[in-house]
């Protein structure tokens, strides 16, 4: 019967202390030959055996050099510039043995199409058919590579679609694989059936619905997933062995019959709690230290300051908060708030707090720009009178 399987995965630069490579990822899942830009390697899988079909699905308005698959993904490598970058998400889709390729091209197609490309998505698709001796005769799967950014008509776009990392949106595409899965082996006129469900919900729904032989069926730990290195393994004839992680040494004054693993943790938090406590009372004294030191500087600057200075500093905030009401005056008197007469007793409240040589460069400036309103205005009509003129005489007389 049909296996409902679909991984998701990020393919990023830095795998577990290992650098990867979207452009190799590529490469090997279309089994071509791809030349990766940014580090100058390339990547030659055109020997693979298995792969029936790739191609790449651009989204509507997307540029049409995204369909290069080589130049898509050096693109992709590109824009990404932290050395741990994500660069792409993959999903892992296992395809019904009981369809025909066609039929099984037309379902992965139409499913990537409807959740992935309209979502703005460039989609790289390669399907894998199982190879004799090496897998299942019914594994048929399909890789989907896709960007993490949407793609207009000048490439990928310079932010991230973050949207599409939550949680929600991952279930509902395991929903609609389901749905899109089931449809066409109904369509076919196949009675299997997939599930996206865990096994306990599958379970409790055939309990819920009095189905109890569905439900015993159901009742069994899920399959383990066997991984590449596993496979490669097996077909060298190497046994598995597992690490052996090395003994705990024992410290000298441990007594071995008394220090169990429950003692030895109650050990570790005491010992934690203690840390704790001394590292909150450090840092209160520190910060005690810290508020000494900002009120004695304080009492010494003040003392080094004299009577004069003293009042200069005050003179100076008064002037900065008489013209801090002078700009909002003037705000007001735009919107309609404040008259004239008010603006000019503001104005005059400012200028009181000047000294006499800079109330006169004051006074001084604000007569030029009146001047100059003034000058632009009689320009302006002028200009108005003239225009007015050539269009009551259009010929000149």
């Amino acid at each position: 019967m049909a296996v409902y399987h679909f991984e998701a995965q990020i393919i990023s630069r830095n795998n577990d202390g290992r650098r990867r490579s979207v452009v190799a990822v590529a490469a090997y899942r279309a089994a071509e030959r791809l030349e990766d830009r940014r580090q100058g390697i390339v990547f030659d899988y055109r020997a693979k055996q298995g792969v029936v079909h790739q191609e790449i699905l651009l989204p509507e308005g997307a540029a049409s050099w995204l369909g290069n698959r080589e130049t898509l993904w050096n693109h992709a490598e590109k824009l990404e510039k932290r050395r741990d970058a994500q660069l792409a998400r993959e999903f892992n889709i296992s395809l019904p043995h009981e369809l025909t390729p066609e039929q099984r091209l037309a379902l992965i197609r139409g499913f990537v199409m409807e959740e992935f490309v309209a979502r703005g998505m460039v989609a790289d698709l390669a399907l894998h058919d199982p190879l004799p001796g090496e897998s299942d005769a019914r594994h048929f799967h399909a890789h989907v590579l896709l960007t993490l950014r949407a793609a207009h008509g000048n490439g990928l776009a310079r932010v991230k679609t973050r949207a599409w990392n939550s949680d929600a949106l991952l279930m509902r595409w395991r929903q609609q694989w389901a749905f899109h899965a089931n449809r066409a082996l109904e369509l076919a006129g196949h009675d299997a059936r997939i599930d996206h469900r865990a096994l306990l919900d599958q379970r409790d729904d055939a309990l819920r619905r009095g189905d109890e032989n569905a439900a015993r069926s159901l009742d069994r730990l899920p399959q383990i997933a066997v991984g590449p290195e596993a496979v490669a393994r097996h077909r060298r004839g190497v046994a598995y062995v597992p690490k052996q992680r090395p003994m705990r040494k024992r410290r000298p004054d441990e007594n071995p019959e008394r220090a169990s693993r429950i003692e030895r943790n109650r050990q570790i938090l005491r010992t934690n709690a203690r840390k704790a406590q001394a590292y909150s009372a450090w840092f209160r004294y520190r910060v005690a230290r810290l508020e000494q030191r900002k009120l004695r500087w304080e009492r010494m600057a003040a003392r080094k300051m004299s009577e004069e200075e003293r009042a200069q500093r005050d003179r100076i905030t008064e002037r900065r908060k008489a013209f801090d009401r002078l700009s909002f005056a003037h705000c007001l008197h735009r919107l309609g708030l404040l008259t004239t007469a008010q603006l000019k007793a503001a104005r005059l409240a400012a200028w009181a707090t000047l000294e006499e040589a800079q109330r006169l460069e004051v006074e001084r400036r604000f007569a030029k720009r009146v001047a100059e309103h003034r000058r632009r205005e009689a320009k302006k009509r002028l200009a108005g009178r003239a225009r007015r003129r050539r269009a009551s005489d259009p010929k000149g007389h």
